[in-house]
């Protein structure tokens, strides 16, 4: 898995959108 990630920028980039979706609904 992780080297599919270093190898695709967007799945890094899908994943650090969906960590701050998910902290946004924690926090609120």
């Amino acid at each position: 898995m992780l080297n599919s990630v270093n190898t695709n920028p967007g799945a890094l980039i899908a994943l650090n959108q969906l960590n701050a979706t998910n902290r946004e609904l924690i926090e609120t």
